[in-house]
């Protein structure tokens, strides 16, 4: 028990990291998904390929080749330097994350019955108008938990951070790993463990948000 109380105790001391990283991810994806998302449905051909084009390159490559990217690649080959090894994880974290909950946008968006277009329409509302007080009220509650459950890998996603030298979780934990050695099935499982008691206030969160979209969305 003395043990476990010790690894903890370590493990600790990164949770700080661990958990700013996640917040900042998760603020900056939501804001990049709902940009890239009605940059998707634009009316503007250059904004729909712009968008497009950025969704298919971050889908479809590597967390870790872009956490890499941001912090090694991007200062040697342009001289674009993010400041810190923090903000190298919380940009290719929301880029990737942001890709990904973009097309939830998108989706929910289209997915709003047509009647409730027309009936915008009908009362003479602009586009804008239609778009914030009928559209976007009701797409959110679709989207609501799908970005829980994206909540929940941005926070398993954040163990990656360790790669360029953060102190979250998993750092202090391979550095205490790495001077007990005979102690390591215990040290990954207790991380584990550690991982899963943070994201289990995510998990109700997104239980909650289940509940509150299957409320019902008005449908013609």
């Amino acid at each position: 028990m003395s043990t476990i109380i010790e690894i903890f105790d370590v493990l600790l001391r990164g949770i700080n990291i661990t958990i700013t990283v996640l917040l900042a991810s998760a603020v900056l994806s939501f804001v990049i998904a709902f940009l890239a998302g009605f940059g998707r449905i634009a009316k503007n051909p250059i904004i729909r390929k712009f968008t497009g084009f950025y969704i298919e390159v971050f889908r479809g490559t590597s967390l870790i080749v872009q956490l890499f990217w941001f912090y090694y690649a991007l200062p040697g080959l342009f001289g674009i330097d993010l400041g810190t090894d923090f903000w190298a994880a919380v940009v290719a974290i929301s880029m990737n994350y942001g890709a990904y909950m973009s097309e939830v946008v998108r989706g929910s968006i289209l997915s709003v019955s047509s009647g409730q277009r027309e009936a915008a329409t009908a009362l003479n509302m602009s586009r804008f108008q239609r778009m914030r007080l009928v559209i976007l009220p009701q797409a959110v509650r679709m989207m609501l938990p799908e970005f829980g459950n994206y909540l929940i890998q941005m926070l398993k996603a954040t163990s990656l951070v360790s790669l360029i030298g953060l102190t979250d979780i998993l750092y202090h934990g391979d550095i205490f790993r790495s001077t007990n050695l005979s102690l390591a099935p215990t040290v990954y499982l207790l991380i584990l463990v550690f991982y899963f008691i943070l994201a289990l206030p995510l998990i109700w969160l997104t239980r909650w948000a289940e509940k509150q979209s299957s409320k019902g969305v008005a449908t013609e």
